[in-house]
């Protein structure tokens, strides 16, 4: 199995590359539906949310072509955070904030803010809830911005105090080693896994 790994003495991370053949059992997985809703769960299976934390030992599950996936993990917990820019409107990393207080994150591969294109509507809703992320909108022509919706993430959890471990930063839609819904891969997704050591 191919992909990018990250391990530490509390927590191992690993994502895949496209096309890799990922046969995980037992682990707790995601019905992700780009909303707010953070779940505690003990044991595996598929649950209707967007974000995931534990304080056992089954390993999290997430599945991304283009959104932010955030990692996260204390003494205590572990948990995985999908993060596309409706999650991240709706409030997820403030819900991931209030769920585990502090700790260190990973983002894995996601698009990056030269490749995504939003529009005015887009812009203007954000920047009506969150002015302080004016910053991570760039003007680029006819009414279209471009979004960091990684850097947006970044700021919201170092603003609370959580802690950057290094990964390798890759653009799902420039790399050709990851699937990218803006690419075309509508129906494949590239997997992320977070567990205990």
């Amino acid at each position: 199995m191919k992909g990018l790994f990250f391990s530490n003495k509390l927590i191992e991370i690993f994502f895949t590359f496209k096309g890799s053949d990922v046969q995980w059992d037992n682990t707790a997985s995601m019905h992700q539906t780009h909303s707010s809703k953070i779940l505690h769960v003990e044991r595996s299976g598929v649950y209707e949310a967007d974000g995931l934390y534990t304080g056992s030992r089954v390993p999290l599950l997430i599945k991304v072509a283009d959104c932010v996936p955030v990692f996260f993990w204390n003494n205590e917990t572990i948990g995985v955070v999908h993060a596309g820019w409706r999650g991240v409107f709706l409030g997820i990393i403030g819900n991931l904030i209030k769920t585990i207080g502090k700790g260190y994150y990973i983002l894995g591969p996601s698009i990056c803010g030269e490749c995504y294109e939003v529009g005015e509507e887009l812009y203007n809703k954000f920047i009506g809830k969150f002015p302080f992320l004016k910053g991570y909108f760039k003007y680029k022509r006819d009414n279209k911005f471009l979004m960091d919706l990684r850097g947006s993430v970044r700021f919201l959890l170092d603003r609370a105090g959580f802690i950057e471990e290094s990964f390798p930063e890759f653009c799902t839609f420039h790399s050709d080693l990851f699937y990218s819904y803006r690419k075309g891969d509508e129906h494949k997704r590239n997997i992320g896994i977070i567990k205990r050591r």
